[in-house]
């Protein structure tokens, strides 16, 4: 839940009596820092999304194919098939108006208008590329399909 900037620093820390005291001031710094994320739900909404999606397997590379979003749209006429790879963890967080869909810890915003393309991609373990021509017309979203592809997240049947 932090990053860089929210890491704790103890530039400001005087010289002590005590070398092996940890301070007050110190502890209440380090819970202010602590707490502070924890009271922010949507930074543990997405926390959480990329957690429960770490990969816990080694994702085979002999899989993935280098394939272009045009490429995919070829792929569509021939009423081909994409199978997720076993190893890859995917989930989304369907909001108002996006999504926010996990693959392996990784979060990608998608809109709203795309659940059903999301529901698709996490739910089934064989996807026919012919259920997903309006997702593969909205261009970013065909990007996106491509690089899963490339990343070894799927592989075509």
């Amino acid at each position: 839940l932090m990053n860089a900037e929210t890491r704790y620093t103890d530039a400001d820390l005087l010289l002590q009596k005590e070398s092996g005291e940890i301070s007050k001031k110190t502890l209440d710094k380090v819970i202010k820092l602590i707490q502070k994320p924890i009271n922010d739900s949507e930074q543990i909404k997405r926390w959480f999304g990329q957690f429960i999606t770490q990969n816990k397997y080694t994702l085979s590379k002999q899989i993935a194919v280098k394939v272009s979003a045009d490429e995919l749209l070829k792929r569509i006429k021939q009423g081909e098939y994409l199978l997720k790879n076993p190893a890859a963890r995917f989930a989304f967080i369907k909001e108002q108006a996006k999504i926010l869909l996990y693959i392996n810890g990784e979060e990608y915003i998608l809109p709203a208008t795309l659940l059903a393309q999301v529901r698709l991609l996490t739910v089934k373990q064989a996807v026919w590329l012919k259920a997903l021509p309006q997702a593969l017309k909205h261009k970013k979203f065909a990007q996106l399909l491509a690089k899963f592809i490339n990343s070894g997240y799927f592989y075509f049947k």
